[in-house]
């Protein structure tokens, strides 16, 4: 019975944590404007995705050049049934921890089965290898990486204009 027990206990503490993810998502856009527009490249090019690959029916994988971050990174979507039907699919962001990457959340958990019929779109971008979401301060001069920056300046409005996620924020 007490492993049992224990089993429900980690559920209820995972799903927890998703609800609150969630909520956060959703209280983060509350008194956002419109969403901004992507950075440019120091050569004057947008943020872009140097790749873009269909691993199966949900998941797609992209590799995007980020000047925020000055480097590429990965993004993995799990896209809802019917993706191509319409262009404003709500969106969960799931953010992984530290020493984890954008592969972790499908890797590690069932994240696909969960998701699968909610008509939403998943994304799990890269937050380098500490988990951090934050633009760095480094001793004061600030530069890459720029991890907020990335995340909600060039990632979230790439997501819009090209990958169907809907723009529309919670009041």
């Amino acid at each position: 019975m007490r492993p049992r027990l224990r089993g429900c206990l980690v559920g209820a503490i995972v799903a927890g944590g998703l609800f609150l993810l969630v909520l956060s998502v959703v209280m983060a856009g509350r008194d956002e404007p419109a969403a901004p527009k992507p950075r440019t490249t120091k050569s004057g090019s947008p943020v872009e995705v140097v790749e873009e690959k269909r691993l199966d029916e949900r998941r797609m994988e992209l590799t995007i050049r980020s000047p925020a971050l000055d480097a590429t990174t990965k993004v993995r979507l799990l896209l809802p049934r019917g993706w191509e039907s319409r262009k404003d699919w709500p969106v969960l962001w799931l953010l992984h921890g530290g020493l984890d990457n954008y592969a972790s959340w499908t890797a590690k958990t069932d994240v696909d089965a969960l998701t699968r019929d909610t008509g939403v779109l998943v994304v799990m971008p890269d937050g380098g290898k500490c988990g951090s979401y934050s633009d760095w301060w480094n001793g004061g001069d600030g530069g890459p990486p720029r991890w907020e920056t990335y995340h909600l300046k060039e990632l979230l409005p790439l997501l819009e204009s090209r990958y169907r996620a809907g723009g529309e924020r919670a009041v």
